[in-house]
């Protein structure tokens, strides 16, 4: 899907002496589109939440196989592909996952479940949104970006960090490493972009 936009009036730097009816066209897809190319690196990575450096392990979390961890993959990927929310995409994940916790309570599962789901579409979302921010800026617009951090959640202490950074440039890493939120399993921070002023 293309996104065509006037951006606050502004003119592209490439523009050069087109007509004053033109508008700066910005091609990309918005964040959720199946072909975006966020989706794609997002699906590609969605095995990533059962990993050892996702936040995931913890003493909740079951030893799977990694031909479930395959299974949990592709469930997210087409979840991605196909706009599923995360609510169902987790209890696809919650059957793949109860095989492995059968000695816990249901409400566990369904819980670990929805956290992949909802950090794994939060991903997808955020790398999209910063993906159609250096499209615009592409056009040459300067943008930059800052971490929302949710008013009502308890944050944790690197997601607090993150937020007081305030605007930053696209390419610049937030104070805990990440290019975007979310950072952690089930956080619910936003990234906002906006023209560089």
């Amino acid at each position: 899907m293309h996104l065509l936009k006037r951006l606050f009036g502004a003119k592209s730097k490439t523009e050069g002496r087109a007509s004053k009816e033109s508008e700066l066209r910005v091609v990309g897809t918005s964040p959720g589109s199946p072909n975006s190319p966020a989706v794609a690196r997002t699906t590609e990575n969605a095995a990533t939440s059962l990993s050892d450096d996702s936040g995931f392990q913890s003493p909740l979390m079951p030893d799977v196989s990694d031909a479930t961890k395959e299974e949990i993959q592709g469930i997210i990927a087409r979840g991605l592909e196909s706009g599923l929310s995360p609510q169902k995409v987790a209890r696809q994940i919650a059957d793949k996952l109860t095989p492995y916790m059968a000695e816990r309570p249901e409400a566990e599962i369904r819980s670990l479940a929805h956290a992949i789901a909802v950090t794994k579409n939060a991903e997808a979302y955020e790398e999209g949104g910063l993906s159609l921010a250096r499209d615009v800026e592409a056009a040459g617009i300067e943008m930059e970006k800052s971490w929302y951090v949710s008013e009502g959640q308890n944050p944790c202490d690197a997601c607090l960090e993150n937020g007081q950074a305030g605007w930053i440039p696209l390419d610049e890493a937030y104070p805990s490493g990440h290019m975007y939120p979310p950072g952690h399993p089930a956080c619910l921070c936003l990234g906002l972009h906006r023209m560089k002023k």
